[in-house]
Order: C-alpha cells, then structure tokens, then sequence
C-alpha cells in the first residue's frame, strides 16, 4: 500500500503503517493534499 501511493518504502514508513494497522486505525486522511515545498526550501542549502 505504500509503495502504490508514494513510489517508495522507507524504514520509517512501514513502521508507521504496521503500528497504525496493529492498532486497528486506517492509513491517514488528508482533506488536502500534502506539499512538502516548504520542508525543501528550509532544507536546501544554497551555495554562496
């Protein structure tokens, strides 16, 4: 499942979904969609 709706597992991800399955909850619902363009702009370092 999250390989279909991100393209890619991580670590961190399968554990996510594994302890939300275990505990009966669904994957998480988003009303919008997520944009991570602000996580890129405070992480990407700009040369000088």
């Amino acid at each position: 499942m999250i390989l279909e709706s991100t393209g890619g597992t991580d670590r961190a991800g399968v554990c996510l979904a594994a302890a939300r399955h275990a505990s009966g909850l669904g994957p998480v619902a988003y009303d919008d969609p997520v944009d991570l363009s602000e996580y890129d702009i405070a992480y990407t370092k700009e040369d000088e």
